[in-house]
């Protein structure tokens, strides 16, 4: 998958002048708890955070009207019970910057990548959010994925404080 599109947004590879818009959104502490990184804090932080991104094949969600990126979009490595990368299985990743909420956008980037991955090796995709992030479990509820699992697990943030965390996933048939 290099990139796809949608009505309104195009879903492609990020790029180093991506800096300022990911910047914008990457430097916020909810941001980035809700997503699971750890806020950058100025510019040449944000392009080391673009260039990982980049290294994991996670692409930029550019809105076709502004061409502004408005958030990240990905699938990650899943590693099975032999402690293997799985190659039928990848957890979707997100984050959108919080001006642009409640538009649904993400839902229609994240239905967009659905659509994409359909047809090739990929048999599931794995949905994980916080018990408080009731923004990604409506996006992944509104893309069927179907709730799986409920686990505490530590903080990245703290890990001497639990989280709980839901699991979703669907099938791709």
């Amino acid at each position: 998958m290099n990139q796809y599109e949608t009505s309104r947004l195009i879903v492609r590879p990020l790029r180093a002048s991506d800096v300022t818009d990911i910047y914008e959104y990457a430097q916020l502490m909810d941001v980035g708890q809700s997503a699971g990184f750890v806020p950058v804090n100025s510019p040449v932080e944000a392009s080391l955070f673009i260039a990982t991104l980049q290294k994991q094949g996670i692409f930029a969600i550019e809105l076709k009207a502004t061409r502004k990126v408005v958030g990240n979009i990905g699938l990650y490595e899943v590693v099975d019970e032999n402690q293997e990368s799985s190659l039928t299985v990848k957890e979707i990743g997100y984050a959108l910057n919080p001006a642009f909420q409640n538009q649904g956008i993400m839902t229609e980037a994240v239905q967009g990548l659905l659509t994409a991955a359909r047809g090739g090796s990929l048999k599931r995709i794995m949905g994980v959010t916080t018990l408080e992030n009731e923004a990604s479990i409506q996006v992944l509820k509104k893309s069927n994925f179907q709730f799986i699992d409920k686990r505490e697990v530590p903080s990245i943030f703290s890990p001497v404080k639990l989280i709980v965390e839901l699991v979703y996933a669907i099938d791709l048939n």
